[in-house]
């Protein structure tokens, strides 16, 4: 929802976008780790939680420098570095791209998720 927003937007139409966002990720993170933790012995508990945390904090990092790749690739560098500046349109271009990629990150993560059910008999 956030990468369809038009140039120009509101802030109320970016505060239900980012909001819709929230609610979503607090909806799967907190049963998403219960169950990862919950699959682990009791021994390793702590292993399983520290390896959760890296994770977290490698896809974290792994996404804002991707960001930082995009927004980089869009940029106008019509002089020294202390002139590179991105225009309106190659800003909103840039971030719809930024979004879109995160968005597409996000799918393929769900369907590997959903692929990687168990089927009950």
């Amino acid at each position: 929802m956030l990468a369809l927003l038009p140039a120009q937007a509101s802030i109320a139409n970016i505060v239900w976008r980012e909001f819709l966002c929230g609610v979503g990720f607090g909806l799967f993170q907190s049963p998403n780790n219960r169950e990862m933790l919950a699959n682990v012995s009791r021994e390793r508990s702590g292993n399983a939680s520290g390896v959760l945390a890296i994770m977290r904090t490698f896809g974290q990092c792994f996404g804002a420098a991707l960001v930082a790749i995009v927004l980089s690739a869009y940029a106008s560098h019509t002089g020294g570095p202390t002139d590179a500046t991105l225009t309106i349109t190659q800003d909103v271009q840039a971030m719809h791209v930024a979004i879109a990629m995160a968005a597409v990150a996000a799918g393929l993560a769900g369907c590997v998720s959903f692929f990687r059910l168990r089927k009950e008999h």
